[in-house]
């Protein structure tokens, strides 16, 4: 069996167009071989095809370089890695448009019905239905906990699957203290997601990445608390919380401060317009947290990444050439034939080469 293995091998080795190989004596017993052809140049010849690059000259744009032999290096310079470089300035409205709906898209996909049959896109769902039970159960607690730290007595705090009962004496509150309360609500769920940004900074930042589901929960936790005080004010107008019960049954958020003014001589539109002010300026908030998490964090600043293609010139980017790796991945490397043992303790020996390029060099050869 090994002879003939050996003579197949041999064949092969004949018919091959590589350069056979040598082995040369050391020692005692201590061999090495030695490729006809240095590593990089064994490479290269084995994909040619790869270092082989043809350029079509329209003749009509160019017609004095129809007959000019581009090297490589300038053959590379024809493909551009930023969306900008070759943008017309005279189509601002146009480029402004197309950047516009390709980060729109990066938005969306995660959510698009396309992406229905995905797991991820099912993971999102989950956390938009979690996060919308937890943001409601967390806008009440911030409520109930500014409450107590104020010493107001609370006569009911009950949770329910849409809502929660929080009842207090209203009338006993002035009215920074109901200011204070109505956007007391909103302000906690903003907290919580700047403390979900800095969990995920943190992580990122210790161990290089943070986990997908994560970053899509953070992501629907800052669409959800956008939306907080809308989706208060439409559950509030389902349990009919609009009207006041000289303190029997709650009052909805967005009608707090209306039934506040409405007791005083100057009736109640002032508390609707003071209520529509706070709610203005806490969604603003809750708008700009939401839009750094989305460009600066979210799925590791994937729009950030996109947003530097599509606007950026290409002096920005610093690239590595085609099989350009890293000086840790080449030590990884050496490390590792070092290290290696034959089954009859054969030793690899790493031996490194030096290239010094030069401008004006022929680059085909």
């Amino acid at each position: 069996f090994h002879s003939t293995l050996r003579h197949r091998h041999q064949s092969l080795a004949f018919h091959s167009d590589e350069p056979s190989q040598e082995t040369v004596a050391v020692g005692d017993g201590v061999t090495y071989r030695v490729n006809g052809l240095k590593p990089m140049e064994h490479y290269a010849r084995s994909n040619k095809r790869q270092y082989e690059l043809e350029l079509e000259v329209d003749a009509s744009e160019s017609p004095e370089n129809a007959t000019t032999t581009s090297t490589r290096i300038e053959g590379y310079e024809n493909h551009s890695y930023s969306v900008n470089k070759h943008a017309d300035p005279s189509k601002h409205a146009e480029l402004d448009r197309r950047k516009t709906a390709f980060v729109w898209r990066a938005l969306q996909s995660e959510l698009s019905p396309k992406m229905i049959k995905t797991s991820g896109y099912w993971v999102s769902i989950f956390c938009f239905l979690l996060g919308f039970w937890l943001r409601m159960y967390i806008h009440y607690i911030g409520q109930w906990y500014y409450l107590t730290a104020s010493h107001i007595p609370i006569s009911q705090f009950t949770f329910r699957p849409l809502t929660v009962d929080l009842n207090y004496q209203a009338s006993l509150l002035l009215t920074r203290e109901e200011v204070a309360v109505v956007a007391c609500g909103h302000l906690a769920v903003i907290m919580l997601l700047v403390m979900f940004m800095s969990f995920a900074y943190g992580i990122r930042q210790g161990i290089g990445r943070f986990f997908d589901a994560g970053y899509r929960f953070i992501g629907a936790w800052a669409i959800l608390t956008v939306l907080d005080p809308l989706l208060i004010l439409l559950v509030d107008v389902m349990y009919q919380r609009w009207k006041y019960n000289s303190g029997a049954a709650p009052i909805g958020d967005a009608f707090k401060l209306y039934h506040h003014f409405g007791r005083s001589d100057d009736g109640g539109l002032p508390g609707a317009f003071l209520t529509l002010f706070l709610y203005a300026v806490t969604t603003f908030c809750a708008f700009v947290v939401t839009y750094i998490y989305y460009l600066r964090q979210h799925m590791d600043s994937r729009v950030l990444d996109l947003y530097h293609r599509l606007a950026d010139a290409e002096s920005h980017f610093t690239l590595p050439y085609d099989n350009e790796v890293s000086v840790s991945e080449v030590q990884a490397l050496a490390l590792a034939a070092e290290r290696w043992r034959g089954q009859h303790g054969e030793r690899r020996k790493v031996i490194v080469f030096d290239y010094n390029w030069v401008q004006g060099s022929s680059d085909n050869s």
